[in-house]
């Protein structure tokens, strides 16, 4: 099955809205604070609403631009144990950035 970059793109705008969803109502409840756009924005020293902006932009072009392009064609494996994988790189890149 060859990846569909459209589908790949709801995805990762499905898969970023319900994490930044949880970043904001269920990370506090645990006593986490975790502010993706505020540290974006910290790092390219603009507004809040900047960071949001590319926030988005990773997860619903960026990320599964690479994974379509990039990372399918590499990882073993079902449909589904790929778009996991690529799941963790993307998040595991965002933890070391």
């Amino acid at each position: 099955m060859k990846p569909q970059f459209g589908r790949a793109v709801v995805g990762g705008l499905v898969g970023t809205i319900a994490m930044t969803l949880m970043m904001m109502f269920v990370a506090p409840m645990m006593g986490v604070h975790m502010d993706i756009a505020k540290n974006l924005a910290d790092m390219t020293g603009s507004s809040h609403a900047v960071g949001l902006a590319v926030h988005l932009l990773n997860g619903t072009i960026i990320f599964p631009a690479i994974f379509v392009f990039v990372l399918f064609r590499f990882i073993p494996g079902t449909a589904l144990v790929r778009a996991c994988s690529g799941a963790e790189f993307s998040g595991q890149c965002l933890r070391f950035w």
